[in-house]
C-alpha cells in the first residue's frame, strides 16, 4: 500500500496511490484523517482502515491531483550525500 497526500480541487488530503489512480479514502472515510501524521499516529489500526477504505473509496486519476509532500510541515528525514 503506498499512502499519499495530494491536492484535489484545492482540498489537501490522504488517499492511497495506485498506478494510473489515488483513492480518496478522506473523502470515503470521514472518520479517517486528512492528514498523513494523524493517520500514521494510528499506527497498525489507522493502516488497517485505510487499506479497508482504499476498496471502496472514489478514485481519482493521478492527472487530476497534485503531489504534497507526505507529512507537510515536518522536516524531511532524508540525507542526500
Amino acid at each position: 500500500m503506498r499512502l499519499a497526500t495530494f491536492t484535489h480541487e484545492g482540498r489537501t488530503r490522504i488517499g492511497v496511490a495506485l498506478d494510473r489512480e489515488i483513492c480518496d479514502i478522506a473523502a470515503a472515510d470521514r472518520g479517517l484523517p486528512d492528514e498523513m501524521s494523524a493517520l500514521l499516529a494510528l499506527g497498525q489500526d489507522g493502516l488497517r482502515a485505510a487499506c479497508r477504505t482504499a476498496a471502496r473509496a472514489p478514485r481519482l486519476p493521478l492527472a487530476e491531483v497534485r503531489w504534497k509532500r507526505p507529512c507537510p510541515g515536518q522536516a524531511s528525514s532524508w540525507r542526500w550525500a
